[in-house]
């Protein structure tokens, strides 16, 4: 039995490790303003606000902005924007 944990102990800790690194992650922190494209218009919505982008991948659903007005990139959403 000593010999078992003897060589598989650093291995098991090394899963358990892994794991509780994933689990103990924080929630994504929001950077920018959440806005939608409202009528062709960037609108700023409340972050509370629900809302669903109806598939289209020719329209842009919502982003959020930078504090210069500049889409932050990697948050544009394709879709229909649809409050709910």
């Amino acid at each position: 039995m000593k010999k078992f944990f003897g060589k598989f102990l650093p291995v098991i800790a090394f899963v358990f490790a892994i794991g509780a690194a994933f689990a103990s992650q924080p929630d994504k922190v929001l950077v920018g303003t959440l806005k939608a494209n409202v009528s062709g218009t960037w609108t700023t919505i409340s972050e509370q606000q629900r809302y669903s982008c109806a598939s289209n991948p020719n329209i842009d659903c919502v982003a959020r902005f930078d504090a210069q007005n500049q889409m932050i990139p990697g948050t544009l959403v394709k879709g229909v924007y649809t409050p709910q």
